[in-house]
Parts: structure tokens; C-alpha cells; sequence
């Protein structure tokens, strides 16, 4: 299971923290981040090994809808977040 927590107090800066639960190397983790003035833009992280932690911020001044793309190591993907 890889855990994300997604924080955001007020700043237009974002902070999504992933922690990989699932007992397998997670190969990349892709958020697509849809904001209404901008498109859409892609995040990335790679090499998430079981019990690994990772962070990114990300710049979201307005409202917006994101999705999560994982690829774990046996090339198995999972989807979710979507909205």
C-alpha cells in the first residue's frame, strides 16, 4: 500500500508525502495535476523502496483536480485520486 497525505495551509504551495507500505519497490509514482489556467502538469518520483519516504511540493494557486499513476516493480500499475 503506498500512503500520500496531501497538505496545504492557506500557501498556494502543496506538500504530498508518499510512504511506500506495500513491501515493494515502487518504480515511479506520476501525479497529473489539472489547474483550470494552466493544464496540465505532470510530477514524478522514482525508486520508492518498501518503507521509503519521500516529499514533493507542487504550486497550486487555485483550485484544481490531480491524478496518481503508481508502476510498481513487476510493471503493475494503480490509479486513483481522480477529481
Amino acid at each position: 500500500m503506498l500512503f500520500a497525505a496531501i497538505s496545504h495551509f492557506g500557501s498556494p504551495i502543496v506538500t504530498i508525502e508518499f510512504i511506500n507500505n506495500s513491501g515493494k519497490e515502487i518504480k515511479v509514482v506520476e501525479i497529473i495535476h489539472e489547474a483550470a489556467r494552466f493544464g496540465q502538469i505532470r510530477h514524478s518520483i522514482s525508486n520508492l523502496a518498501p518503507g521509503m519516504e519521500r516529499q514533493i511540493r507542487i504550486w497550486a494557486p487555485a483550485e484544481s483536480s490531480y491524478k496518481v499513476v503508481v508502476t510498481v516493480a513487476d510493471q503493475k500499475e494503480l490509479t486513483g485520486g481522480e477529481g
